[in-house]
């Protein structure tokens, strides 16, 4: 059985992956997303759940998912 951690990373992996890629930064340039992964996937050594999110331009975020209550 999926943690709660767990089932809001599969919402927004699928919120990410499957929402519009192409976005306006300030300057009314195209920002795209090129993938998005969970940290398992991109095999990152944590124990924590998040998401591995890889733009056109080779910029890289990770976004750590943290319960707080």
């Amino acid at each position: 059985m999926k943690t709660t951690t767990e089932i809001m990373q599969d919402v927004l992996l699928e919120i990410i992956s499957e929402g519009e890629t192409d976005y306006l930064n300030r300057d009314d340039e195209v920002i795209k997303i090129k993938h998005v992964h969970t940290f398992e996937l991109a095999q990152l050594l944590t124990r924590d759940k998040g998401l591995v999110v890889t733009l056109e331009d080779g910029s890289e975020f990770q976004i750590t998912i943290v319960k707080s209550r």
